[in-house]
């Protein structure tokens, strides 16, 4: 997750699609900084019919 160019929060996990941790990305990322970068962009995965 960028703001300003400066990476602001990151995470690794054990899935092999990152669809599924999403929300908790989100969510420890918006405890650290107590707020959310106001766009969020993700890959084509986010938006798959399937």
């Amino acid at each position: 997750m960028l703001e300003d160019q400066f990476i602001v929060g990151y995470s690794v996990h054990q899935d092999r699609t990152d669809t599924w941790c999403m929300i908790e990305h989100l969510e420890k990322t918006k405890q650290r900084l107590d707020t959310l970068p106001a766009n969020i962009i993700v890959d084509s995965g986010y938006g798959s019919a399937d």
